[in-house]
């Protein structure tokens, strides 16, 4: 799927005919000779990102790196915890960046020497795999509840991946002011730590149709390319990258959608497209990924302007932020490869601060990359349906403020997979009023047995109804199947058949849920003080007949929001901050009274502590029963909106 079957040989042949004429541009995919950095000292753009790496270099020279001591690495076997070593291991990051980027571009000497003790510092560290995805050894228990027997520190993750390459072309970029001591010891912990086991055993993601795979093959491969100079250990490691990058592609079907969400196709795609310009450069053009992938390859690219809210907030479905800003090096770098006008919004260059694991790809192309040609060309109104992801998108400006909804279809054994088959989000006035909660708090039990008894991924926490008592479970055969799909010019229909996202004990027949979403104007809309939009959500059961399915047949039809909502006979209001509003009409003499549960969550963005989920509930007649359910949607009480933050 990389366009090209690559293999061993014809990989040796491709970097011997380039003659290793690397282009001016490697590695960075752009000029970084002294001229080049003076521009970029005065480009109009960079001066916000430059002041930011300026002033991280200065407190990095200041300050002490802060030990990253076994009490905080031990955390994550005793009680799940990842936080307390991580925020450890991320500060490195950032300190390496920004003193690495202070010595490129300026020639602070000062940030030479501080980096030289860094880059010692880590070469000394037991591992560059995070705890959380090392495996510890023995079968007895420690004194704080751990396994005994130390894990395995060779273990090649995304961010020993991550940290070979930033090393790496640290050191290649810095070669001449460097000691050379450094750059030995740096370059014998990368042939330990990553090179030498990459070449002695297979790992899961080289065979895993998700991040990981693009993430850790590309880590792995630029390293490669910046230091191994053998024609043969080269092209073998070359074949296993590329050989993990098909299956990363594997992920994405025809439509170019991520089920794992924007924030992740940032880490994906940007992992495989930082790699491949490298390898470009590197064969003096010989070997052309990017271009290779064709209409599929520009789908890819555009995902995040096809899921966007307005700029930095996307539709966030599986664990993934509504608000994620994206490396507008990447973005720029996607447009300008692959002929596309955008591939997401951008007002700026990203900031030193975009990623808060400071990762160093993102941030260095972030730097020399971003085009700002590209700058204030806003995502357009339009409806879109990923036929293969099963999301449909519809996204308006009313106003000028984003008026967007969603639904999704998919299965329940997606990455990073969420129990979430028919649920639905609404963004009225620029306020996301029925949300989805993204990603909970990352800990050992969220990855493990317990994952459904988080709030975040379960259904419990979703706009989806429970049956007979019974929440949608997880694993492949629990999917969804699209029925029809219809765009109008004010809108779409979209139905999708849910009949086996719900374990049999539920007792279903069958399932639908039918979505018909409506853009009003004029008279109806909010020129005349009504809604700007009607959403008619239509659920049809039907039951099984025999044993406990002949019993009273309930269904809870559930909503979740942040917002607390306000109740009444026949209606539920969802009022935000900034006064959009969502209202929801039901029938009062089918469903019992509306009850709210106020749940304390974490990992909730902008400080928020609660999600509050509603319940209708209803019994289903016998031969099978419809619930329709109407809600509108106002902005502001129809006062025209200008923002479209």
């Amino acid at each position: 799927m990389t366009g090209t079957t690559y293999d061993v040989h014809s990989l040796r042949e491709a970097i011997q005919g380039a003659g290793r004429r690397r282009s001016a541009a490697f590695p960075l995919g752009a000029g970084w000779a002294a001229d080049d950095l003076a521009k970029l000292r005065g480009a109009a753009h960079a001066q916000t990102l430059l002041a930011e790496i300026r002033a991280e270099a200065e407190r990095a020279i200041a300050t002490p790196v802060p030990t990253r001591a076994f009490g905080a690495f031990v955390r994550f076997f005793q009680d799940g915890d990842r936080d307390a070593f991580q925020a450890l291991y991320f500060d490195r990051n950032r300190r390496l960046a920004a003193l690495a980027l202070a010595a490129l571009v300026d020639g602070n000497e000062a940030a030479i020497r501080s980096l030289e003790n860094l880059l010692w510092d880590i070469c000394g560290e037991f591992s560059w795999a995070l705890p959380a995805h090392l495996r510890p050894g023995g079968s007895s228990v420690g004194p704080g509840g751990e396994p005994n027997g130390a894990p395995d520190p060779l273990v090649i993750d995304l961010f020993a991946a991550e940290t070979a390459h930033a090393l790496a072309e640290a050191i290649h970029l810095l070669e001449p002011k460097l000691h050379p001591w450094v750059k030995e010891r740096v370059r014998g912990e990368i042939e330990r730590r990553v090179f030498e086991p990459l070449l002695a055993r297979k790992f899961f993601w080289e065979t895993v149709e998700m991040n990981w795979a693009s993430v850790c093959a590309g880590g792995v491969g630029m390293a490669a390319l910046l230091l191994d100079e053998t024609d043969e250990r080269l092209p073998a490691m070359l074949k296993r990258v590329l050989d993990a990058m098909d299956c990363f592609l594997g992920g994405y079907g025809e439509d170019g959608g991520c089920p794992e969400g924007v924030m992740y196709w940032e880490y994906g795609v940007g992992y495989y497209s930082y790699f491949a310009e490298m390898l470009r450069d590197y064969t003096d053009g010989a070997i052309d990924l990017l271009p290779a992938l064709g209409e599929k390859g520009r789908r890819i690219a555009g995902f995040p302007i096809r899921v966007a809210i307005a700029k930095d907030r996307f539709v966030n479905y599986s664990d993934s932020q509504e608000r994620t800003p994206l490396s507008t090096g990447l973005v720029s770098r996607l447009a300008a490869r692959l002929g596309m006008r955008e591939a997401a919004e951008m007002d700026g260059a990203s900031s030193f601060h975009h990623d808060r694991c400071y990762r160093w790809a993102h941030i260095v192309r972030g730097l020399f990359w971003t085009d700002p040609t590209l700058f204030g060309r806003p995502a357009p109104a339009e409806t879109v349906c990923l036929e293969q992801l099963q999301w449909v998108v519809d996204r308006s400006f009313p106003g000028g403020s984003p008026l967007v909804f969603s639904a999704k279809g998919g299965h329940n054994a997606e990455p990073h997979n969420h129990n979430d088959l028919g649920h639905f989000l609404l963004v009225v006035g620029g306020e996301t009023l029925l949300p989805d909660l993204g990603k909970g708090v990352y800990t050992r039990d969220y990855f493990g047995e317990r994952r459904y008894e988080f709030l975040h991924p379960s259904s419990l926490g979703h706009s989806v109804p429970v049956v007979n008592g019974r929440t949608q479970a997880a694993g492949p055969e629990y999917r969804a199947r699209i029925t029809s799909y219809a765009p109008a010019g004010d809108g779409l229909d979209f139905a999708l058949d849910l009949t086996r996202a719900y374990p049999v004990e539920a007792g279903l027949a069958a399932y639908e849920r039918r979505f018909s979403w409506r853009r009003l104007s004029g008279a109806e809309g909010s020129a005349g003080g009504g809604p700007v939009a009607v959403l008619e959500l239509t659920d049809a059961f039907r039951f099984a007949s025999g044993g406990a399915a002949d019993g009273e047949r309930l269904v809870h039809e559930a909503f979740v929001s942040y917002v607390r909502p306000a109740l009444a006979a026949g209606d539920i209001r969802w009022r935000g901050e900034g006064g959009a509003e969502v209202r929801l009409a039901y029938d009062a003499e089918r469903f019992a009274a509306a009850a709210v549960e106020e749940l304390p969550c974490d990992g909730l963005p902008e400080g928020r502590r609660h999600v509050y989920r509603v319940a209708l509930t209803a019994s289903v007649k016998a031969e099978g029963d419809a619930f329709r359910l109407r809600f509108a949607c106002y902005a502001d009480g129809g006062t025209p909106q200008t923002s479209r933050s």
